[in-house]
């Protein structure tokens, strides 16, 4: 990896034209851009706003907050979610876990993955689907009255073994993509594309792209999910893009091409990257300038994440520091990810707000969004962020979680403390160092809070989680490096 030179290709390779804005007359008067080919599918809107927001929810595939000039990025151009972030809010205390499935699992579920059983990245230790018995923002929000639609990577089980998932999830209609049984396994296959001639099941049935290179996955989503807006305008919407977009096989999107470059993969591999980063950051526009097209984006609120840190294989800058893609590491940059919220009218524009939330807060919040009553019967993890939203108040959440496999972390503001007993203080983002509990007055203060949280959370069975002896005794450890600290200058 040469990441001087992934950062000097990277900044000529994907030029986006970059707008102050999308304004309805500017949107009228474009002729040309990356949303002038689909004008012709606009309709005019209707001019009565609902009570209940709209609800666009954009969660991009292995993609840090690194990458994003927004969060402090020089790497990439992001000038469509650049915008986004300072036409509405920029959250910077947002945790995931470090994997796609148990990310997945947990912002549909609003429960953490030992209480769903998806601890890991659809492998043998997850359930082999989504049970129906799940609560999901899906659902609660239909049952409230919601129209409600699931685009792009479903990676949750197999669809091919159970095409109706998304609907018993409580979707009304899906065009998904999924990963496919091997073994005890979901994986990829090389037959099942989720890009050019892609493998997708509409409303549980598959459709006839694989033979066509020139259809393209995340194309067919949006304009899947655009016209389900446009086919219910007359009820609230909510619309998930689950996307794939920057997730391997790096490629070329349509109307981008490489430069030329020596035969070397490795380089290919960082420039297409860059290139998919361009094209989802170019998707994003394309919705709110249809959104505005369509007269609803001060009834729709817009949000975009993503499911875990950027790639492992890639080293981006981020305020001048070199960060190695965090995926797969119980660490900051594996988890903390980005979170654009965007509602004109609603949403403060310019803001960044630092309070933590975890993805179990997704379903609580869009049922206090919805007006819809909480699912009954099951254990719920979340915490609504509606208040920090709107800037009417505070969350109550005082600390995040997040778990892969049977290992974790419990983090406050300050510290967090892993599952092995280990104790780090945050100063910063991606910023962290061990401490000693036994010797540091605060960090033996913010130890013993964190411990007391998370056997609380935890409950009687603490099997469900690995445990060391030490931090089951409350024992303090000799400090160690962090889990990413190698991804990192």
């Amino acid at each position: 990896m040469a990441p001087e030179r992934t950062r000097r290709r990277a900044a000529t390779a994907h030029p986006v034209e970059s707008r102050p804005g999308w304004t309805r007359r500017e949107v009228l008067r474009a002729g040309v851009g990356a949303g002038a080919a689909t004008a012709g599918l606009l309709v005019p809107g209707c001019t009565s706003r609902p009570t209940r927001p709209n609800i666009l929810l954009i969660v991009a595939d292995d993609f840090g907050l690194e990458c994003l000039g927004s969060y402090g990025g020089k790497t990439f151009s992001t000038p469509n979610l650049d915008v986004l972030a300072s036409e509405g809010l920029r959250f910077t205390g947002v945790f995931a876990t470090p994997a796609c499935a148990t990310s997945r699992a947990e912002i549909l579920t609003g429960r953490y993955p030992f209480r769903t059983g998806w601890i890991d990245n659809a492998g043998p230790l997850s359930p082999r689907f989504l049970s129906p018995s799940e609560p999901t923002f899906a659902r609660t929000l239909r049952d409230a009255g919601y129209a409600t639609a699931i685009a792009g990577k479903w990676q949750l089980g197999s669809i091919a073994e159970h095409p109706t998932m998304p609907q018993d999830s409580g979707f009304t209609e899906s065009c998904c993509w999924s990963l496919e049984r091997v073994g005890n396994q979901l994986r990829p296959t090389a037959e099942n594309s989720r890009y050019y001639g892609p493998r997708l099941w509409k409303n549980g049935v598959k459709l006839a792209l694989e033979n066509d290179p020139t259809a393209y996955g995340p194309d067919i989503e949006l304009d899947f999910l655009r016209d389900f807006f446009v086919r219910h305008a007359q009820q609230p919407v909510l619309a998930y893009h689950a996307l794939n977009l920057p997730h391997a096989p790096y490629h070329v999107p349509p109307g981008r091409e490489l430069p030329p470059l020596p035969d070397d993969e490795k380089q290919r591999m960082e420039i297409a990257y860059g290139l998919m980063i361009s094209y989802m950051d170019e998707l994003v526009g394309r919705y709110v300038r249809f959104l505005t097209e369509r007269g609803i984006e001060r009834d729709t609120l817009v949000l975009f994440t993503s499911d875990n840190g950027g790639n492992e294989h890639f080293v981006v800058e981020l305020e001048g520091r070199e960060i190695q893609g965090g995926k797969f590491t119980l660490g900051e940059s594996g988890t903390n990810v980005p979170l654009l919220a965007r509602q004109p009218g609603r949403v403060a524009a310019g803001g960044v707000n630092d309070e933590l939330i975890d993805f179990t807060d997704v379903l609580t919040t869009f049922a206090d969004l919805g007006q819809a009553p909480l699912p009954q019967g099951v254990v719920l993890d979340g915490h609504s962020f509606t208040g920090p939203l709107h800037g009417t108040g505070k969350t109550t959440r005082e600390w995040v979680y997040s778990q892969l496999g049977f290992n974790g972390f419990i983090r406050n503001h300050h510290f967090r403390l892993a599952t092995d007993g280990h104790l780090f203080r945050v100063q910063g983002t991606y910023v962290d160092e061990p401490v000693d509990p036994r010797t540091d007055p605060a960090a033996k203060a913010a130890y013993e809070e964190l411990r007391a949280a998370l056997l609380t959370l935890l409950g009687n069975d603490t099997k469900r989680v690995h445990l060391s002896e030490a931090l089951l005794r409350g024992e303090g450890l000799e400090p160690v490096p962090a889990p990413d600290a190698d991804r990192r200058s």
